[in-house]
This record gives structure tokens, C-alpha cells and sequence, in this order.
């Protein structure tokens, strides 16, 4: 059956634990202006890539949550960004379903990591 390679993933209230990484032509806004590149979101990281600036690399493991249109680190840092084709609210969903899905994703690998470095 076409569309059915993996049926487990259309059950309710299931959840993947791999997290895709997703690549989003996005503006990281700056008090004055912003710099066009390119964001993408990955279960360990967020990275940012811009000719005008130096590369962003925030390890999920820093950032504290959402904060709007973008995340805020334990430091109390906020990064906020302009996604290409997407409303503010569209922005701020895809924020919070990627730390969300990213905690996940390090929740499961710290728990099977824990259980290989028993014995």
C-alpha cells in the first residue's frame, strides 16, 4: 500500500522521535535591519548562516524556550527571525514545534545512551 511504510506514525498522540532537519530561507532581525540567509533547524541545534554576519550554532541544550518569532537562550540572548512565505504566527508555530520535537528527540537519545553505558 502506497503511504502506509509506516503506520505507527498516523496513530493519535504519536510522536517521532527523529527530529528532520528543515532548511528556511529567513532574515535574522537585528535592531538595525537584519541579515538574509539561511536557518535550519536540527533535534541538536539551531544554526543561521549569513554572508554579512558570523554563523549562529545555539545547542538546543542553551536555549531556555520560544520567545515570539524565535528562541531565547538560558543567558537571557533572544534571536528572533523572519521566515520566508510565513506569517509572524506561522513563525512562531514552527519555533515551538521544533524545540518541542527537538527536547523529545534528546530526551530519547540521552535515555538509550544512559542504558548503553550501563554494565
Amino acid at each position: 500500500m502506497p503511504g502506509s511504510a509506516n503506520p505507527v506514525a498516523k496513530l493519535p498522540g504519536f510522536k517521532a522521535v527523529h527530529y528532520q532537519p528543515v532548511k528556511y530561507a529567513a532574515t535574522h532581525k537585528q535592531a538595525f535591519g537584519g541579515c538574509a540567509g539561511q536557518l535550519e533547524l536540527t533535534s541538536a541545534a539551531l544554526h543561521f548562516r549569513c554572508s554579512h554576519q558570523a554563523d549562529l550554532d545555539i545547542p538546543v541544550s542553551s536555549i531556555a524556550g520560544t520567545h515570539k518569532d524565535g528562541v531565547v537562550l538560558a543567558s537571557g540572548e533572544k534571536y528572533h527571525f523572519l521566515i520566508a512565505h510565513q506569517t509572524k504566527g506561522q513563525v512562531e508555530m514552527i519555533f515551538n514545534q521544533w524545540l518541542n520535537n527537538a527536547r523529545q528527540s534528546h530526551q530519547a537519545s540521552g535515555e538509550s545512551s544512559s542504558r548503553k553505558g550501563s554494565g
